[in-house]
């Protein structure tokens, strides 16, 4: 249902706020963590929201996937220095030896960073301690060599 209609949607929702407020900010950004902040506190946002009859009642703490996150709260720059953070982790596994656990690491990578899904947010909450983690452990093990 939410595939059919996501402009209605709750994210489609969220996702056109983090738009608009990028519009807003392309270079610089909001700031990290301001997503809320600005949400509830602007007036731009405030009467965006307004003049969208959005479903969601309450501005929500962070825009729910992390591309569009590191985009509007960093800018246009912020999102290239993750992309490029996120294209060396990958870089760093695949340069290894290829064997189980690097085709192990890149599936979860590639799972945990898929830029088209709903996400929690990397800074505020235990999402961002578990995806460290889990980018710790993935890269811990591309360096175990199989004999």
């Amino acid at each position: 249902m939410v595939l059919k209609n996501f402009n209605n949607s709750a994210y489609g929702e969220i996702y056109s706020l983090a738009i608009k407020m990028w519009r807003d900010h392309p270079f610089s950004g909001i700031g990290l963590n301001n997503y809320n902040y600005l949400c509830k506190n602007d007036k731009r946002y405030i009467e965006y929201i307004k003049s969208k009859e959005y479903n969601i009642q309450d501005c929500v703490s962070h825009p729910h996937n992390f591309y569009l996150q590191w985009l509007i709260e960093t800018g246009i720059f912020g999102l290239i220095f993750f992309i490029i953070y996120i294209l060396s982790i990958f870089y760093f596994i695949i340069k290894k030896n290829l064997n189980l656990y690097t085709i192990i690491s890149l599936t979860t990578l590639i799972i945990l960073f898929w830029p088209i899904m709903s996400t929690g947010s990397l800074l505020k909450n235990h999402m961002g301690i578990s995806t460290f983690y889990i980018i710790g452990i993935c890269l811990s093990l591309s360096k175990i060599k199989i004999k």
